[in-house]
């Protein structure tokens, strides 16, 4: 609960509203806003307080067309990271650990809209599948002999080097098919 946050992007004095379980600062000139860790949670959580806050402003143009801008904290000045909310949802916020997420002009809205149309649960199971397929090679490579410790006279070293990280996606992807008709069977 901080009194008198200036607005990271433009510096303004931001307006302060409570929400459950925190606050949400918010920039009358450019749109940004500030919310702390529990009011976004909160916010998350119950979409009928959510539709409180969604101002229907229209987003910025896309992140990836934008210069990249790191922004200080409102709270404690200290440089936020960039992130894609949710890790899947295409809207770059930047972030405080401590106290709080900045969001530009309508990226709250777009957020509030991506986690009621199921995103960050799409998300989620996303990320639970892919440690449950690297836990599955982890387990299938650990069961194989042993790897050589020096390279064959008969392979040549240089072309090892090329097939860099596509040897693992294809055994994911081999993996995946395998694992699939073998599920598939009666």
């Amino acid at each position: 609960m901080v009194e008198g946050l200036a607005c990271p992007d433009c510096g303004k004095l931001l307006a302060r509203f409570e929400r459950p379980r925190g606050f949400l600062y918010d920039c009358s000139q450019c749109g940004g806003q500030f919310v702390e860790h529990a009011a976004l949670a909160a916010l998350l959580d119950d979409s009928r307080v959510a539709q409180d806050i969604i101002q229907k402003q229209t987003p910025r143009t896309n992140p990836l067309q934008q210069k990249v801008r790191y922004r200080p904290c409102a709270v404690c000045h200290g440089m936020m990271n960039r992130k894609n909310f949710g890790g899947a949802s295409g809207i770059i916020v930047d972030v405080c650990v401590l106290h709080g997420m900045w969001f530009d002009r309508g990226e709250l809205d777009a957020v509030l809209s991506f986690v009621a149309q199921g995103g960050l649960a799409r998300a989620r199971a996303y990320q639970e599948q892919r440690a449950r397929h690297e836990a599955n090679l982890q387990a299938w490579a650990s069961s194989r002999p042993v790897a050589l410790t020096s390279t064959p006279d008969y392979v040549d070293a240089t072309s090892l080097s090329d097939i860099g990280e596509g040897v693992i996606e294809l055994i994911e992807f081999l993996h995946d098919v395998l694992s699939s008709s073998y599920s598939a069977k009666p």
